[in-house]
């Protein structure tokens, strides 16, 4: 009865968007009548955003003259006007010279370019005088250009590829210094020029509703990446894989939402603990409703978002956060035109269908722009920073998720491509449904390298993962453990699957005790708040759980296998028993039809999980177990 409700849900619900963009006059009914709130923010968003695209114009006028006591959104002498960044204070962001030494850094296309641009830059640092900075540069050639594999700067260090890890994957010291970098941006104001280009492109360039969307963002986090190891040159911009956390019975009581990681907020949503507590975010002039001409001009009202602190709204809307059908849908497809979908367009003539329909009728995002904007939603919600175009930049959250979409398009390039497809294909937008800078030989503004725009098919080349970056493999169960202490192997999923540590105070309701899902605590039944294998409403508490203490010798269930004679081996034989309960009827995978995983290419893998309903519909999967409906449509 549940599952029907949620088919006719769905189906009401894709009703609604085909009405609402066919629609040429009224766009403001079909909204309100969508009964899914992220649907119903998502089609908002939308309709904004097509009609900023129908309706804007640059400013074709000479600037009005500066109001020195209010200079807001003046233009820089010698600024061509529709390069400028209208709707931010110039002067919340970064001197010109600490700008154009960061971007002679950040516009590298090859590694060759980013390690003489990290050596010089070491060299201008360290020397005292110009005869210091000859002798250092001299250096450079001596030292690198025999090995143009090596770069060893100045201080002896040797900068190599960024190796992206995911978040709860690094090291305590790595995650420190990942953070301290963050900071070190944010306080020179890099990191609000990347805010402020987010915000001016979001809308009226090729970062959204487009095929461009994933070359544009891989070129803008690969650049972020570089501003951060500017300021260390061993950090790496790493990725935050939500389906981790989507399997939890409540995801905001992840570990990562604690003051070790990303903070945690108070009652109104503001940051509140963390690295980042005490930032206050860019602020910028609401440009959702309005052109850059008016709000250039000054003509309208003008509303102003952010000069605040960091606001989430975590799991508002329901759990819309990137699950593993998501991963396995993507990386499974072979068609092209569906990775390089929209998220939404605006009518549908336009569209190609973004998701599919599998198992009982549950609907899965097959795009890399609709599932992405599902994880902005849950964690910014209708007031936080995550859920607006214009200020989701100001949440470093941003940057973990973007990473996350580009690991998940490389790992579909690695399946999927050819080396030479890889570089060459591209969906072909429609010139009545997109902007031009969503063509493959369009500038890919504002990023230039020199004094030239880089073009759209500049983001397909290979050069990134071959000389900037790679991906580190996403967590697995390997041997009961998932290589972090943030992390446990859930035994009660087919197949078992790495999960987030849930905080203290957070719902561990449905997994097994052994898997100790609780970091630095325990789960306590909420009938008898005692100890339950497997509680069926539980609560994480701190301490040592009290069933693993024999409460008469008072040693832990280790000592006491090791006290009965038992080996190691066979202690884990015992353990692994004890998760196997006979509880979920299981099919022998099917090994006539592999299908690549969203966590190895190389190895088919069985994909329903908590939140999750695949049925029988695709091949490689479990058909009969029977695990919750995803109540939510995006």
């Amino acid at each position: 009865m549940k599952a029907s409700f949620y088919i006719f849900l769905n189906i009401f619900n894709i009703f609604i968007l085909i009405y609402c963009f066919e629609t040429e006059h009224d766009y403001q009914i079909s909204c309100e009548e969508a009964s899914s709130p992220v649907f119903k923010r998502l089609c908002y968003q939308l309709q904004r955003l097509h009609n900023r695209r129908e309706n804007n114009q640059r400013p074709d006028t000479p600037p009005p003259k500066c109001d020195t006591s209010n200079a807001h959104d003046c233009a820089k002498p010698g600024t061509p006007i529709w390069e400028e960044i209208v709707g931010v204070d110039q002067a919340k962001l970064p001197d010109q010279t600490t700008l154009e030494n960061s971007e002679i850094l950040q516009e590298c296309q090859d590694f060759k370019c980013l390690c003489n641009s990290f050596y010089l830059a070491e060299c201008f640092k360290s020397s005292r005088n110009a005869n210091q900075k000859f002798d250092c540069m001299r250096k450079q050639f001596d030292v690198n250009y025999p090995n143009s594999q090596s770069c060893i700067l100045p201080n002896g260090k040797v900068l190599k590829k960024a190796y992206r890890k995911e978040y709860r994957m690094l090291s305590d010291e790595e995650r420190t210094r990942f953070h301290n970098a963050l900071n070190r941006i944010k306080q020179n104001k890099i990191y609000d020029h990347f805010h402020a280009l987010h915000y001016h492109y979001s809308y009226g360039g090729g970062a959204h509703s487009g095929p461009a969307f994933v070359v544009w963002h891989r070129e803008f986090i690969k650049r972020f990446e570089i501003a951060l190891r500017e300021v260390d040159p061993e950090v790496s911009l790493p990725y935050w894989d939500s389906t981790m956390d989507s399997i939890l019975p409540e995801p905001k009581d992840s570990i990562l939402w604690t003051a070790d990681f990303l903070g945690s907020v108070n009652a109104g949503g503001n940051l509140t603990s963390g690295p980042f507590k005490d930032w206050i975010t860019l602020e910028v002039i609401n440009k959702s409703s309005n052109t850059d001409r008016e709000v250039y001009l000054r003509s309208v009202p003008l509303i102003r978002l952010g000069n605040k602190n960091i606001n989430r709204v975590l799991g508002m809307v329901g759990n819309s956060l990137i699950q593993e059908i998501n991963v396995t849908t993507i990386i499974n497809n072979r068609d092209m035109n569906y990775v390089f979908g929209d998220e939404f367009t605006p009518n549908s003539t336009c569209s190609i269908r973004w998701n599919r329909r599998v198992g009982d009728g549950m609907l899965v995002e097959k795009t890399l722009e609709s599932v992405h904007a599902g994880v902005h939603i849950y964690v910014g919600g209708f007031t936080g920073d995550m859920g607006e175009f214009q200020t989701a930049v100001g949440d470093p959250v941003f940057f973990l998720l973007h990473s996350f979409i580009d690991h998940i398009w490389e790992l579909w390039r690695q399946a999927q491509q050819s080396p030479s497809e890889r570089e060459t294909s591209f969906r072909q937008p429609d010139q009545n449904c997109h902007l031009s800078d969503h063509f493959i030989d369009s500038n890919m503004r504002p990023f230039k390298y020199q004094t030239e725009y880089i073009k759209n098919r500049d983001g397909l080349s290979n050069k990134y993962t071959d000389e900037f970056y790679e991906y580190a493999p996403r967590p697995t169960c390997r041997q009961n453990l998932c290589g972090s202490k943030y992390l446990f192997c859930d035994h009660g999923n087919i197949p078992n699957h790495c999960v987030s540590k849930i905080k203290v105070g957070g719902n561990c309701s449905g997994f097994y005790d052994d898997d100790s899902p609780c970091y630095n605590g325990w789960c306590r039944n909420n009938q008898d708040n005692k100890p339950c294998d497997k509680c069926k409403s539980g609560t994480c508490v701190a301490g040592r759980n009290p069933s693993t203490i024999d409460q008469s010798q008072g040693l832990s269930q280790s000592e006491r296998n090791k006290e009965a004679g038992l080996t190691q081996e066979s202690s884990q034989i015992v353990s692994e028993l004890r998760r196997r309960r006979p509880t979920i009827a299981q099919t022998p995978p099917n090994t006539n039809n592999r299908q690549l995983s969203g966590n190895n290419i190389n190895e088919a893998r069985q994909t329903p999980l908590r939140g999750s309903n695949m049925g029988d519909s695709m091949p490689g999967t479990t058909s009969n177990v029977n695990v919750k409906f995803v109540d939510f449509f995006i």
